[in-house]
């Protein structure tokens, strides 16, 4: 965490020396505003302006809340920088800022890489001929079906159950309490295959499916995906 100090009054910087390092300069560098605003990415700047114009608005709370992107100085490595502080005021005018930054780039990585690897799966699911669902115990819900679900069961994704607890209905009466031991077994992290019959009101028949299961570790949640093999 880098701490920094401002003067709105006469634009004064002062940074420690882990707040220049998110900036790319070295320990005794110089900083001032220019020094400030021109690491800053240009996509960002308009915004990290407003943000500094209302936190020095003395109508407002003062409160200086904002995330942006900076290209280090000397060293040219793109960071992402969250930041909060406070203004203080005396007689109408801003008079005084105090701040900490902490670098999130390794987050923001981490949510891109999240973001194309379930970006992949889904285009993956949606051109399988076999059905892949996700579903999360901890909320009872199911979050995801992909495209084969209608030619599967002879209804829209958006017509199907949203609940496992609707979902296990379709489940004919003889095999749910297997699967119901099933599915608490993935949410406990166990990777499971498990055969059961599906009776469902738009099938012309009852289906036998095939269903690995596995607890996905990218999540806060259980969720849990479940390719199933519909045998009918």
């Amino acid at each position: 965490m880098g701490i920094y100090s401002w003067n709105p009054q006469t634009g004064e910087l002062s940074w420690d020396d882990r707040l220049r390092a998110k900036w790319g300069l070295h320990g005794a560098a110089d900083v001032d505003m220019d020094v400030f605003q021109s690491a800053i990415h240009p996509d960002d700047r308009p915004r990290v302006n407003q943000a500094i114009t209302d936190c020095t608005d003395p109508d407002g709370t003062g409160l200086y809340s904002v995330e942006y992107r900076v290209i280090g100085r000397d060293d040219g490595v793109i960071r992402h920088i969250a930041t909060k502080g406070q203004t203080t005021f005396a007689d109408g005018r801003a008079i005084g800022f105090i701040g900490a930054a902490i670098d999130v780039s390794r987050q923001r990585q981490n949510e891109q890489a999240v973001r194309s690897s379930e970006a992949l799966f889904r285009s993956f699911a949606d051109h399988s001929s076999n059905l892949i669902w996700i579903g999360d115990p901890s909320e009872d819900s199911i979050v995801y079906r992909s495209a084969a679900y209608e030619a599967i069961c002879g209804q829209s994704c958006d017509d199907g159950a949203d609940s496992l607890a609707d979902w296990i209905k379709d489940v004919h009466e003889d095999d749910r309490d297997q699967v119901k031991r099933a599915l608490d077994a993935v949410a406990q992290g166990e990777v499971t295959k498990f055969d059961y019959r599906l009776v469902h009101p738009r099938m012309a028949r009852c289906g036998n499916c095939t269903t690995r299961a596995f607890r996905s570790l990218t999540r806060t949640a259980p969720f849990i995906a479940l390719p199933a093999s519909p045998r009918i």
